[in-house]
């Protein structure tokens, strides 16, 4: 964030910022960033995990667990209703969905992609960068989930797909998003803060919650979709049992 968007968000001016950077012992706001900025690069994963473990005062999973539900809930508190709207739209009308994540949002890939194909929804999962750009067509939408830093790879994706005029829509932890790193469509989730242990909790809900409502829009094309599963389940029920037993 600039300076003017510290500002803006906490309800103060430029100067009252910079005041209070030399107030606690920087030359100015920018040195007060940099080592914000090389305090978290420290944060690493096993530190991360265990500042959860030791945060969880002996009752371990059940601080982990609640957790979890503060996570949504602060999720929930900054969903923008109209955001989830456009982005059930752009997944309506899409000609095709891709879906572009790494590391451990890779799980929240594959859920979306089963839980969009079940509603026949032409989904792919795109697993390289540049390759998956490739055969990225006007009339497509991208999913991206990249939380807490966009990648290099979103990225390039969303500078790709803007000027091709893809839609995009992004998976989030920032509230506070430059021009560059903003899809059509940006919806927050909140995964803890910056030196806790992030679970895919809140995400993988947010993914369900969409896709319910995203069901809810398709109507009867989407209630069609699932009665031809059952029908298929049913009828190849007793094949796939003889292969699975040989």
């Amino acid at each position: 964030m600039s300076i003017g968007q510290v500002a803006e968000a906490v309800g103060t001016s430029e100067a009252t910022v910079s005041r209070f950077a030399r107030h606690a012992g920087f030359d100015d706001f920018k040195s007060l960033k940099q080592a914000l900025m090389n305090e978290e690069l420290e944060e690493g994963p096993a530190k991360k995990l265990s500042t959860t473990i030791v945060s969880g005062n002996g009752g371990l999973f059940r601080a982990f667990m609640e957790k979890q539900e503060t996570n949504i809930l602060r999720t929930l508190e900054n969903a923008r209703h109209e955001d989830i709207d456009k982005a059930v739209s752009l997944m309506e009308n899409a000609a095709r969905i891709f879906i572009y994540a790494k590391n451990a949002s890779s799980s929240l890939a594959i859920l979306l992609e089963y839980r969009l194909k079940r509603l026949s929804l032409d989904v792919h999962i795109i697993k390289t960068i540049p390759e998956g750009l490739a055969g990225l067509k006007k009339g497509d939408t991208v999913i991206i989930f990249s939380f807490s830093k966009l990648s290099a790879e979103a990225s390039v994706i969303l500078d790709y797909a803007g000027k091709e005029g893809i839609k995009t829509i992004l998976f989030t932890s920032k509230l506070y998003l430059g021009e560059n790193e903003k899809g059509d469509v940006n919806l927050y989730v909140y995964r803890g803060e910056a030196g806790e242990f992030h679970s895919s909790s809140a995400p993988a809900a947010f993914v369900d919650a969409l896709v319910l409502c995203l069901s809810a829009q398709l109507g009867e094309k989407a209630v069609s979709s699932l009665e031809k599963l059952d029908r298929l389940k049913e009828t190849y029920r007793k094949k796939l049992a003889e292969v699975q037993a040989r």
